[in-house]
């Protein structure tokens, strides 16, 4: 049970860790219920669901926040609590009720992310209100159950990566072409009541696959693509976009032989011969994830050039592997980059100011 007190001239302070599960079916009711709060109150949730009940601060009885400097994102300046949100981007979203524009990146985990710094960089540089939260969603039921919360509550755009990506274009209203080839979703733009889904993570791999042709690192014709999930159906579509075909090797079977019904032509496995390029397309290198098959080995020391769609790994597992056989190494910050642009452009109809076309 939630209860709210403080010592005589002390402000009232309730801090809870919860996931963003406890947060919807316990806390934020408990709070809720529990009527009007002190003046100069405080209700906090520590976890995966401390930076939604930061940005929800209205809805918690909140009249102060604790919140992270400005501009410490991706740097040495590191938030009391990892929840924290820039005291600068709240500022600029609680002014209005509900409080907004709000953003965020749906999958899990998420603490690794570089979205919340790029975003926040360019709502900055333009002097755009807004916030780019973390929204770590551990199940199923937590994002069927925060879904329709979120347009009310402020979100105006999301983006979404493992493992959600399925469902999240299961759940939008609408579903652009390239999501619905893809079955996948990663960004979603609300507008007018409805959340329409979009794969923006097609065109930021086209883009750098363009960019490898240009360089002459990559015939254009083919490639290798090491993986089965959301990415590496972006992967595909990003191909059937430039008329390229596609090699793919998964680790089970079955999810080859889907890929190939999804989109014909692909299917066979990365051969023994050097591949002009070979897209990653799975978790392996981030943290303790996943683990990488004789055959995935041999694709990856085949690669004369590896476009490694993990950002940062913490494990250079890939790395290591392309670079011992005298390949090259690229990893996925580019094409995060590029994915964030194009979600950028959507959200706030103007590409962002260190994009092509953007006022900086």
């Amino acid at each position: 049970m939630l209860t709210r007190g403080r010592a005589r001239g002390e402000p009232a302070k309730t801090v809870a860790p919860a996931t963003i599960g406890e947060f919807l079916g316990s806390l934020l009711p408990a709070v809720e219920a529990a009527g009007p709060a002190p003046a100069g109150s405080s209700a906090h949730a520590t976890g995966p669901s401390g930076p939604l009940s930061r940005v929800w601060g209205g809805r918690m009885g909140s009249d102060w926040i604790f919140c992270a400097p400005p501009g410490c994102e991706g740097s040495d300046v590191a938030p009391v609590e990892p929840a924290q949100v820039p005291v600068d981007r709240l500022a600029s979203v609680l002014a209005s009720d509900p409080p907004g524009p709000l953003f965020g990146l749906i999958g899990h985990p998420v603490q690794h992310s570089a979205s919340p710094a790029i975003h926040h960089g360019w709502m900055r540089r333009e002097g755009a209100a807004g916030a780019y939260i973390l929204l770590d969603v551990e199940t199923e039921r937590e994002l069927r159950d925060l879904w329709p919360l979120l347009g009310p509550g402020g979100f105006r755009g999301l983006n979404v990566t493992h493992p959600w990506k399925a469902l999240a274009r299961a759940l939008a209203d609408t579903v652009e072409p390239m999501a619905e080839a893809a079955d996948a979703a990663s960004c979603l733009t609300f507008e007018a009541g409805r959340w329409t889904a979009a794969l923006t993570d097609a065109p930021a791999i086209a883009r750098r696959l363009r960019e490898l042709n240009a360089e002459g690192r990559w015939d254009g014709r083919e490639f290798a693509l090491i993986g089965a999930g959301g990415a590496a159906r972006a992967a595909l579509v990003a191909a059937r976009t430039l008329g390229a075909s596609v090699s793919v090797f998964a680790r089970r079977p079955g999810a080859v032989s889907e890929l190939e019904r999804r989109f014909p032509g692909t299917g066979r496995r990365p051969g023994r011969r050097r591949e002009s390029l070979v897209v990653h397309a799975t978790t392996v290198g981030r943290s303790s994830t996943g683990a990488l098959e004789a055959g995935t080995v041999e694709g990856l020391k085949g690669a004369s050039y590896c476009l490694d769609l993990v950002y940062r790994p913490v494990r250079p597992v890939i790395r290591e592997l392309v670079e011992s056989a005298g390949g090259t190494y690229e990893d996925g910050e580019r094409v995060l980059r590029y994915q964030a642009e194009e979600s950028y452009t959507r959200w706030y109809g103007r590409a962002p100011p260190e994009a092509p076309g953007g006022p900086g």
